[in-house]
């Protein structure tokens, strides 16, 4: 699975300590990406990427909590990274498409209020998520709750 980083940065991945598995190449230029975004923001039309929004410390406008309830998202988005032709044909590796062992182990199919209340402080700081504190999941958790 191709992270779009990978795709429009020139940094070397062994830089980063990132895992490569193969050279992607490029961009081609197809656009599916532009059109998945569901904020417009690789088109230029928009103010922020979905994911920038969930992980937006403090409050959220309107606008925001009405994106996320309409991408379903708590936390990331991922959408131009599901339709670009580099991922088409990734191999499936149970349900999680990569070969980072990080991505694969302990994958968390839920995320709620129940769910982040049952993670220890440990356990929550082990998880990428945490980087933006407990508060910032949890407001993400109501505002799915209220759909």
């Amino acid at each position: 699975y191709i992270f779009i980083a990978d795709l429009v940065t020139d940094i070397d991945p062994a830089l980063l300590s990132a895992v490569s598995p193969k050279t992607p190449g490029k961009c081609m230029g197809c656009g599916a990406c532009r059109a998945a975004c569901p904020t417009g923001i690789l088109s230029g039309d928009g103010v922020d990427c979905l994911s920038a929004i969930t992980q937006k410390k403090g409050d959220l406008s309107q606008d925001e909590i009405a994106l996320m309830k309409e991408n379903n998202t708590v936390w990331g988005c991922d959408a131009c990274q599901k339709v670009c032709p580099y991922n088409i044909r990734a191999k499936k590796a149970g349900s999680i498409y990569t070969p980072i062992p990080f991505f694969k182990e302990d994958v968390i199919t839920r995320f709620d209020k129940e769910m982040l209340s049952s993670l220890s402080e440990e356990d929550f700081a082990a998880r990428a998520f945490s980087w933006r504190g407990r508060a910032v999941a949890e407001r993400n958790a109501e505002v799915l709750e209220e759909i």
